[in-house]
């Protein structure tokens, strides 16, 4: 049973592999660090083309990592994510924010998950470095250039090829 997994399993990942060769887009997200190629398929698959997301803010709402709004008056509550919405992305992020965070433990993503972790309890802290970690995803392929640790300057616009 072991020998025919491993033979379906191979013929999977061939196939994923073929797939991430074909999409300039993949190979792009594969530059984050903690995302590889399966991981960017699957994102690519479920968030291209990214230019049906008018902002940063609509496509976080769209992966659920945006906390539900409830307000009266004077008063608002900010509560848990928002459950409609799609979840296999939501999970892909935050899988990959706990890679990255291994991966990476000087990023923006380490940093802020690990601060929101700390007061907040480890499993938010993974959500708030799944957000932070969309927030890259948007840039790379919004874009079209490879993942850089630093920020670009604020005067620079890179041509897209």
């Amino acid at each position: 049973m072991l020998a025919d997994f491993d033979s379906v399993t191979a013929a999977l990942d061939r196939r994923i592999h073929e797939a991430f060769e074909g999409s300039k887009e993949a190979q792009l997200l594969e530059s984050i660090p903690g995302i590889g190629e399966f991981t960017a398929v699957a994102l690519v698959a479920e968030l291209c083309p990214i230019d049906r997301f008018d902002n940063i803010e609509k496509l976080c709402s769209y992966a659920g990592l945006v906390p539900t709004s409830h307000q009266s008056g004077e008063t608002s509550y900010q509560g848990h994510p928002k459950r409609d919405s799609n979840a296999l992305v939501r999970w892909l992020l935050v899988e990959a924010s706990w890679s990255h965070r291994r991966q990476d433990t000087s990023s923006d993503v380490s940093k802020v998950a690990k601060r929101v972790g700390r007061r907040r309890g480890k499993q938010k802290g993974s959500v708030a470095g799944a957000h932070k970690l969309l927030k890259i995803v948007y840039a790379v392929l919004k874009r079209g250039t490879p993942y850089t640790p630093e920020r670009p300057s604020p005067g620079a616009n890179p041509a897209k090829p």
